[in-house]
């Protein structure tokens, strides 16, 4: 119980987006007897923690993790995670685990964090996530340990740099960004066919060499597929665009193509007597100009306010 405890709390804290329970080698010292462990676990691709684990009493353990100069999506980690889990008898004499973890002097890129402070408890094999924040990240939810391991997480996002979320999620792409992201991601399913479902927003930043005033996205589906809807970009020059399409992060190598072949659209206000939308025209040397076109109803009749005739071109691609 004690090593699917530590493989599910690392998995929950430190995994990588594809959500998958990870393979575990260990190396040490382990004495049954006296319940202590101490040596490396494993996990592959350059993520290895040095562990040790320790007998206080009959019922409770204290552990310790840590790392240096860890690989994690192409960030350099170093931090010392330290925690409890006791073993206790609820009000129905049954045998449940609580815990804490509380991690200090954690850098990332070699830049200091808010620190992992977590407070969980396993009961009847499901792992009760009470509270998880860390550097601007809170997560609550549970996680089964057994069978198909189900899912139902919520994860919050507060003044979380664009950078890091971007890189997260999309580590071979290494966009430049700035700005940072708010809002929430919801985790359900199993580890075979998770379901995401996130509503965040940014604003007053920019990525590669589009910037942006506010941003809002929505996305759903099983990953690696998401589904982009009811999403809108407004550009510092006052456009609004609605955003759709879909994102492959199994795909990690075209996500690039992928972010340039989302569909963008200028916004259309629809009301009872008709359609308004703002166009701009490209830069001249009168500089930029704006109007608003307007299509209104009547009797079955639909006609086009020509006010202004002047051709006007809109570019439905943003380039990052």
């Amino acid at each position: 119980m004690l090593k699917r405890i530590l493989l599910v709390t690392l998995g929950v804290i430190f995994c990588s987006p594809a959500w998958a329970m990870p393979l575990a080698n260990f190396q040490g010292h382990f004495d049954p007897v006296n319940g202590n462990v101490k040596g490396i676990l494993d996990l592959g691709e350059y993520k290895k923690f040095n562990v040790v684990v320790s007998k206080v009493t009959d019922g409770m353990y204290q552990m310790t993790l840590g790392m240096e100069h860890l690989s994690l999506l192409g960030r350099d980690v170093t931090s010392t995670v330290k925690g409890y889990i006791e073993r206790v008898v609820d009000a129905y004499d049954e045998v449940a685990y609580q815990g804490r973890l509380n991690s200090s002097y954690s850098l990332i890129s070699y830049q200091p964090i808010r620190e992992l402070d977590c407070a969980f408890q396993i009961r009847k094999n499901v792992l009760n996530i009470q509270s998880l924040t860390v550097s601007g990240i809170s997560v609550t939810g549970t996680v089964g340990l057994t069978g198909t391991f189900p899912v139902e997480l919520e994860i919050k996002l507060s003044n979380v740099a664009l950078d890091n979320f971007l890189n997260f999620w999309m580590p071979q792409t290494h966009y430049d960004a700035s700005g940072n992201v708010n809002g929430v991601i919801k985790v359900s399913g199993d580890v075979k066919k998770i379901f995401l479902k996130g509503d965040l927003a940014s604003s007053t930043g920019h990525v590669g060499r589009q910037n942006f005033g506010d941003m809002k996205l929505s996305a759903m589906g099983y990953y690696p597929v998401v589904q982009i809807t009811k999403s809108q970009l407004s550009t510092t020059d006052g456009m609004v665009y609605s955003i759709s399409g879909s994102l492959d992060f199994s795909k990690q190598s075209s996500i690039p193509m992928q972010v340039k072949a989302l569909t963008l659209a200028p916004v259309v206000f629809n009301s009872g007597s008709g359609t308004e939308w703002t166009l701009k025209k490209s830069p001249s040397d009168q500089g930029l100009s704006a109007w608003k076109s307007i299509i209104t109803t009547d009797n079955g009749k639909r006609n086009l306010d020509e006010h202004d005739s002047g051709v006007v071109g809109i570019e439905q691609r943003l380039e990052f």
